[in-house]
């Protein structure tokens, strides 16, 4: 009796997670897309080789964007430079939430060290 009421057990939650897939709006942004949009909202924390004054060296950025359960996706990016003259590397490091059903950034995360 215990092993029938655990099978029909695991059999809902399984009908109930193809549900929940199924319901989810589908992907409607790529991720250069997301990553535009981003960019576009000129976020204080996102660094662009241009942006920085002064003469600088090193500059390194990277950028990226993943699709997440939930029809969220999470942007990431970081920027990194030298100024020659006095040593300093600053950091620029974010992460954004943006939902893929409206392209509306719903939190970030940023800091520059």
């Amino acid at each position: 009796v215990v092993s029938i009421a655990a099978v029909v057990f695991v059999l809902g939650l399984y009908g109930e997670l193809e549900k929940s897939e199924s319901d989810a709006p589908p992907m409607n942004l790529s991720e250069r897309q997301v990553i535009s949009l981003v960019k576009n909202e000129n976020f204080s924390c996102w660094f662009r080789e241009w942006e920085i004054r002064g003469e600088f060296i090193d500059f390194k950025h990277t950028e990226s964007a993943s699709f997440r359960p939930g029809g969220i996706w999470v942007v990431e990016a970081a920027s990194s430079w030298t100024w020659p003259n006095s040593g300093l590397s600053p950091k620029g490091e974010c992460i954004y939430v943006v939902d893929n059903a409206t392209g509306q950034v719903t939190s970030k995360v940023g800091e520059t060290t």
